[in-house]
C-alpha cells in the first residue's frame, strides 16, 4: 500500500480542532476537520472526529474526483483481512469514503471493520480498572492528552470510550498503545523479578535488587512487594548519603 504524504497544516488543523473541541466550540472543531478533509479526502483522523461529533463525511466531501476501481479495492480489503491486517483493510475503506462519501456499502463496512478491530483492542486491553495510568508526559500528542485528561478525571473504560471527543476506536488505540494490563508472561516475569530482588536483599547488594525492583514496577507499579522494598531501598540509600 503506498504511504499517504499529508500536505502542510493537515496535522495542525487536526489538533487545532481538537482542542476547539474540548474547549466546547464543536462548530470550529467541525470547520477545522472539514478543512483537513478537503486537504485529504478521506482522511481516517478527521472522520473519526466528525463521526464522534455527529457529522456525516457525507455532508463534506461532495464532488470528490473520478471514482476509484471498486473491483480492485474490494479485492484489496479482502486480501488485507485474510491477511489479518484489518487496520490495512480500514485505511483502504476510508479511502474508499473519501471518494464515494454516500456509499452506503462503504458505510456498512467501516462500521464492520471498526467493530472488529475494537473488540480485538479490548481483549488487548484486559481489564482497564487494574491498570495503573502513568502520569501525562511532556511531548505526548494531542489525542493522548486528550484521553489522559479524561482518565484523570476518573472515568471508567466505558464512561472513557463515551466521553472521548476522538471517537471509540481511536480511543481504544490510544489506550492499548499507552495502559494494558500484563500478560501471563508478564506475571511469570514479574514473580522472577521480584524473588531475584528479595535475594539481592538478603544478599545486601541493594544496587541489584533496586533494579530489580525498578524493573518489577514497570510491570505493577501497586505491586505490595515491589512498593515496599523500594521505599526501603530509597530510604536506606538517603540514609547512607546523610551518614557519609
Amino acid at each position: 500500500m503506498s504511504v499517504r504524504i499529508e500536505p502542510p497544516g493537515v496535522a495542525q488543523l487536526l489538533e487545532d480542532g481538537l482542542e476547539k473541541r474540548v474547549a466546547g466550540d464543536l462548530a470550529g472543531a467541525v470547520a477545522c476537520w472539514k478543512r483537513a478533509l478537503e486537504l485529504v479526502p478521506g482522511h481516517p483522523a478527521a472522520l473519526d472526529y466528525l463521526e464522534a461529533a455527529g457529522a456525516r463525511a457525507s455532508q463534506l466531501d461532495e464532488g470528490e474526483p473520478a471514482r476509484i476501481d471498486t473491483v480492485r479495492l474490494k479485492k484489496k480489503v479482502v486480501d488485507a483481512v485474510r491477511g489479518r491486517r484489518y487496520e490495512d483493510a480500514l485505511t483502504l475503506l476510508y479511502e474508499a469514503q473519501g471518494r464515494h462519501p454516500d456509499d452506503e456499502e462503504v458505510h456498512r463496512s467501516i462500521r464492520h471493520m471498526k467493530n472488529h478491530i475494537e473488540r480485538r483492542l479490548l481483549e488487548q486491553l484486559g481489564d482497564l480498572d487494574r491498570v495503573v495510568h502513568p502520569p501525562p508526559a511532556a511531548g505526548l500528542d494531542a489525542e493522548v492528552q486528550v484521553v489522559l485528561r479524561i482518565l484523570r478525571a476518573g472515568h471508567s473504560l466505558g464512561d472513557t470510550l463515551a466521553a472521548s471527543p476522538i471517537g471509540r476506536l481511536r480511543t481504544l488505540r490510544v489506550l492499548a498503545r499507552y495502559f494494558r494490563a500484563p500478560t501471563q508472561a508478564d506475571r511469570a516475569r514479574l514473580d522472577t523479578l521480584v524473588d531475584d530482588g528479595i535475594e539481592a536483599v538478603l544478599a545486601h547488594d541493594h544496587a541489584r535488587a533496586r533494579k530489580l525492583f525498578q524493573a518489577a514496577a514497570a510491570i505493577d507499579p501497586e505491586h505490595p512487594v515491589v512498593r515496599t522494598n523500594l521505599q526501603r531501598l530509597a530510604q536506606l540509600a538517603k540514609s547512607t548519603e546523610e551518614n557519609d
